[in-house]
């Protein structure tokens, strides 16, 4: 009997091909698994991390123990003296440059989020299952869940515990991310792998181990970035390879860096002036003074106050005093360009470094300061204003702070900090000294040497 054409060649590719695409399945499956698996992990990571760079936000933004109230059976909650029921725009623009959502809960009664349904509504009220109250609230636990449903959709989300000042759980913080991302992650690893595994199992198992490995590296960059920000660290950079990917994980790191972004201009940026603000004014002297032990870079420390600022609202109103404090923090920020930080301490005044500089030569340009400021013509309105400034200045003590400071080093870091602490707040308070008695002997003047 005579054997069909094609038999043998059927044959050989069956005993050849059926193997290795049994193989490369095997591959894909194993792979796929163990990327979802990663993919799980480092989602509850980021989630995580996400969690607690939020609530280092909240505690920066608002100072003070979360509590609430009830009233007319109405829930309100409270961090510090704000209260946190009507305030979407911390979370709202969170959501819009992460991608994320973000819930805040009393118990299991949602406070404010960013959820909303299908008509637009935030979904407010009652919220949470039974399941999460009790691992997460009556646990006090973190708890991550990537099967959550809110408005029939699924969600991977991460919740975390808030406490009042006792220490009690009060309720609790989720962020939430859609599964549809977080599955579209997997299909994006899978294909490949498994495209590559059905060409060649050689090739397969070459190509998916390249690929994953830089999937992995990608998802752990991304990994590192967050928990850098989670800890406040706001100038922590991404690897440049992960934000030029073209894909949800490059999509992803770009969202992280817009999230620090957001966050660092929340935290660390006066609103009005748009100076650095008195948080970020330790961070910088704390920089500046390492410079200057390390490489003997000197600086001075100035604070300014807006002479007779009281008056200029009591007489033109707040709006024109607001226009004050813009034009001349504008002036101010122009002027220290180059030079070092300008910083809105507080209220009408303002605090300079200048590095890399002496005190004669500070003082010649807090004079030239002081000038413009005298010739500017603010506009409010009918009223045409103009204002002075009166300064303190001062220089480091390069024989002391080199002193204490080594010493401390050299026993222990934690006394190291709190040397370069107690010295931020002399300088500080010793500059501001000086500004008093400007203001007590004059104004319109820079004080620069010790006062009685």
């Amino acid at each position: 009997m005579k054997k069909k054409a094609g038999g043998i060649t059927l044959s050989f590719l069956t005993i050849t091909i059926i193997p290795m695409l049994i193989m490369g399945l095997i591959i894909t499956l194993a792979g796929s698994s163990f990327v979802l698996r990663v993919l799980n992990v480092n989602v509850e990571e980021q989630l995580k991390d996400i969690s607690n760079t939020v609530l280092v936000g909240m505690d920066m933004l608002y100072p003070g123990d979360y509590s609430y109230d009830t009233i007319d059976e109405s829930i309100y909650l409270y961090k510090g003296d704000k209260m946190l029921n009507t305030d979407y725009e911390y979370i709202d623009e969170l959501k819009a440059s992460t991608g994320f959502d973000y819930s805040i809960c009393y118990q299991q009664y949602i406070v404010i989020t960013t959820l909303k349904d299908a008509a637009g509504n935030r979904k407010i009220g009652a919220g949470d299952s039974d399941v999460v109250v009790e691992e997460v609230i009556n646990a006090d636990s973190s708890r991550f869940y990537t099967n959550v449903t809110f408005d029939k959709k699924d969600y991977y989300a991460y919740y975390t515990p808030i406490h009042d000042a006792e220490g009690l759980v009060i309720g609790m913080l989720c962020v939430a991310e859609n599964s549809d991302h977080v599955n579209s992650l997997v299909w994006h690893a899978i294909i490949p792998i498994l495209i590559i595994a059905f060409l060649t199992m050689l090739a397969g198992c070459y190509f998916s181990y390249k690929y994953s490995a830089k999937l992995i590296d990608a998802i752990h960059k991304i990994q590192k970035y967050m928990s850098g920000l989670s800890k406040g660290n706001f100038q922590a950079e991404i690897d440049n390879d992960v934000t030029a990917r073209d894909d949800e994980l490059g999509k992803m790191g770009r969202s992280a860096v817009k999230t620090a972004a957001a966050l660092k201009k929340l935290v660390e940026e006066d609103q009005l002036t748009s100076l650095n603000n008195r948080r970020s004014a330790y961070k910088h002297l704390h920089n500046t003074m390492l410079s200057y032990i390390n490489k003997g870079v000197r600086f001075c420390v100035a604070i300014g106050d807006i002479d007779f600022f009281k008056k200029v609202n009591d007489t033109y109103g707040h709006e024109a005093g607001d226009v004050v404090l813009i034009d001349v923090a504008s002036t101010i920020k122009n002027f220290m360009l180059g030079k070092g930080y300008a910083i809105r301490w507080g209220g009408e005044e303002f605090l300079m470094i200048f590095e890399d500089i002496t005190l004669d030569k500070a003082t010649e340009h807090l004079d030239t300061l002081l000038n413009e400021i005298r010739a500017l013509t603010m506009v409010s309105g009918e009223h045409t204003i103009k204002v002075t400034m009166s300064l303190g200045i001062i220089e480091c003590d390069k024989e002391d702070l080199e002193n204490e400071t080594l010493e401390k080093a050299a026993k222990s870091p934690n006394e190291f900090e709190d040397v370069l602490k107690r010295r931020i707040d002399k300088y500080i308070s010793d500059a501001d000294a000086r500004l008093y008695y400007a203001k007590e002997h004059g104004r319109s003047r820079i004080i620069n040497t010790d006062v009685p």
